[in-house]
């Protein structure tokens, strides 16, 4: 479940962080609207909006429910301090190109392309609802690809290859060039952790995602 003392650790580092910031100095910076005079940002995450209160943190769905979730919470925080609000360059870099991504490589591949390709090989349907996602893009590459906006400006591809007798599914994942200037290389490990679940919920991001339930 959500509530565990590793997500709870970087959660509060990230919370502080965010309750020293300016409500209008975040949103001028990453673009983003401002609700209730001020006094909250709204966030959008793999097409879903989420509410952030300010300055306290709190982070709600688009119901006004507190989200649970502090891979969510942590998520969400961290874009809001640390991104950059840089936009799209259009050409995309794999993980290992990113600051420490050979280091966390190993991980990332075992942890989530090869989710990846597991989850894709025979189940194309599963991403149908992809169409639906900000920024999606079909592209002519592998036996299946796509292109979606995880945030506003942070966009993953997926890249996947079917399984056969002789060789098993693969897949990669690439992020527009400017990524680092929203997450780095341990954040991507579980952004593509969650944009995974996504599609394994039908499109739903449960509120209450636990460190590892994904």
């Amino acid at each position: 479940m959500a509530d565990n003392t590793q997500g709870r650790v970087p959660y509060e580092f990230a919370l502080e962080r965010f309750q020293k910031l300016d409500i209008h100095e975040i949103v001028d910076r990453l673009g983003l609207p401002p609700t209730d005079e001020g006094s909250r940002i709204l966030v959008n995450l793999m097409g879903k909006d989420y509410v952030v209160s300010c300055p306290d943190g709190r982070v709600y769905d688009s119901r006004m429910n507190e989200v649970s979730s502090y891979i969510l919470r942590i998520l969400i925080l961290r874009y809001l301090v640390n991104g950059k609000g840089s936009q799209l360059t259009g050409r995309n870099i794999t993980f290992k190109e990113i600051s420490n991504g050979q280091i966390y490589y190993p991980n990332f591949n075992r942890r989530t392309i090869k989710k990846l390709a597991d989850t894709f090989d025979g189940n194309e349907e599963i991403y149908t609802g992809a169409q639906n996602l900000p920024g999606f893009l079909k592209i002519k590459s592998g036996d299946f690809s796509i292109s979606f906006d995880f945030m506003k400006n942070v966009q993953i591809t997926f890249i996947c290859w079917h399984g056969d007798e002789e060789l098993p599914p693969s897949a990669n994942i690439l992020f527009d060039a400017n990524i680092e200037d929203y997450f780095d290389a341990e954040d991507l490990a579980v952004v593509g952790d969650v944009a995974i679940s996504y599609f394994l919920k039908g499109g739903q991001i449960p509120e209450d995602l636990g460190m590892y339930d994904i």
